[in-house]
């Protein structure tokens, strides 16, 4: 196993084998690799680049160079796709993908149906695949902790299909998925043989369609602890015969004009154990009218304070996931929150400094240190120590003889 490292800084010429020396383009570097070779792109720069080529199996293609941001594979609006796939079980770590007209994989071969992609940000892309994935179950499709904006264009939004198929296992957690323009003659996430299972994900449909008779926003096998949205009061919500603790929000009336809840086949209306039907203003997403080509904008779909505790609170525990989408723990207090994001208080509850200097026996508290009477942080990063309004205690208190010293 080789890795061939790539940066805008580097040489085509190069033999890609150092960080020191890296190839400039991502089609060189994969012309170079054999079966479980890594390309790592080592900036956060820009490839202008199309019809990559998956050759071999177990191909990665990764940026794990810095935290800060993701390189960007672009087909600058004009071309069709950036990747061509022949290879069995190609990895996409750490990736930013855009503004390609057609779809984000083409099958060439077999070896397209089986992926993994996770931290990865796609936009103005149609769909994910040019035909139905087909990985199977043994080894399914994996799509974990990515963003997913598919925006066509209103064109695309009549003749394409869905914009994830799922025709044999797919498994998808942690995502946030949305799409534009969607003809509700089609699902966003399409299961035809009931072996997909989409968990811990918010999937929102921003369609202008007024029919009643929509297909589902999500057909698959197995859904648990997902928030499915439609910006229209006219929807179907998830079709499923094993599902737990989703939530189903459209924009106005979450009674007349949908079934939230069906069957895998599509048919009479069946819901799982805390699911809920309700409006997409009581989700209460940060933003939840947010579309954009950044990352940053995500943040917009985190859970509020105000939104329904049905949400925040009655997920269910599934399958290890412990993470959110973006790596923040899960449960918080000990309760699952549905979709992408998991809730957390950030502060606690405000506790009160006593009214009195003197207690009901005249006790003096002045030199007492009182109850903690400020708001402290549940998360350890940035933390904060307890402390009070009261005279602080002896330095003993905390196994000290002398103060803490402060140094620059």
């Amino acid at each position: 196993m080789a890795t061939y490292y790539v940066a805008k800084t580097g040489n085509d010429a190069n033999a890609g084998t150092s960080a020191a020396a890296p190839k400039l383009t991502i089609a060189s570097a994969l012309l170079a690799t054999s079966a479980d070779d890594i390309v790592e792109i080592i900036d956060e720069g820009t490839y202008t680049e199309y019809d990559l080529a998956i050759t071999p199996n177990s191909i990665t293609i990764q940026h794990t160079a810095s935290e800060l941001g993701r390189p960007i594979i672009t087909g600058a609006g004009s071309q069709g796709r950036p990747f061509r796939v022949t290879g069995r079980g190609a990895t996409y770590i750490g990736l930013e993908i855009s503004d390609y007209t057609d779809w984000v994989f083409n099958k060439d071969a077999n070896g397209y149906h089986i992926f993994y992609m996770s931290d990865c940000f796609v936009h103005d892309v149609p769909k994910l695949g040019s035909h139905h994935f087909d990985a199977p179950q043994a080894t399914p499709a994996t799509l974990s902790q990515s963003i997913l904006f598919f925006e066509p264009e209103d064109s695309w939004a009549i003749s394409v299909s869905q914009d994830i198929y799922g025709n044999g296992a797919m498994h998808i957690s942690n995502c946030l998925i949305t799409a534009s323009n969607n003809d509700l003659d089609w699902s966003v996430l399409k299961d035809y043989t009931g072996n997909g299972t989409a968990s811990f994900s918010t999937i929102i449909t921003r369609t202008e369609d007024t029919r009643n008779s929509a297909a589902p926003v999500v057909q698959f096998g197995k859904v648990i602890n997902c928030i499915v949205s439609s910006s229209s009061d006219y929807m179907s919500g998830i079709a499923s015969d094993d599902s737990e603790g989703n939530t189903v929000a459209t924009a106005y009336d979450p009674g007349s004009n949908i079934t939230a809840y069906r069957t895998f086949a599509d048919a009479s209306s069946s819901a799982g154990t805390r699911e809920y039907i309700t409006t997409s203003d009581r989700i209460a997403f940060v933003n939840g009218d947010a579309v954009g080509n950044t990352s940053t904008i995500t943040g917009s779909y985190k859970l509020s304070d105000s939104t329904d505790s049905n949400i925040r609170q009655q997920g269910a525990a599934y399958d290890n996931i412990y993470v959110d989408l973006e790596g923040e723990t899960r449960p918080f207090d000990g309760k699952y929150s549905m979709g992408c994001y998991q809730w957390s208080k950030i502060w606690t509850d405000p506790t009160d400094q006593p009214k009195y200097n003197f207690s009901g026996d005249f006790t003096s508290n002045t030199y007492t240190n009182l109850a903690s009477n400020y708001e402290f942080r549940y998360v350890s990063n940035p933390g904060q120590a307890p402390f009070s309004l009261g005279t602080k205690g002896p330095s003993t208190l905390r196994g000290r003889t002398k103060a803490h010293k402060t140094t620059k």
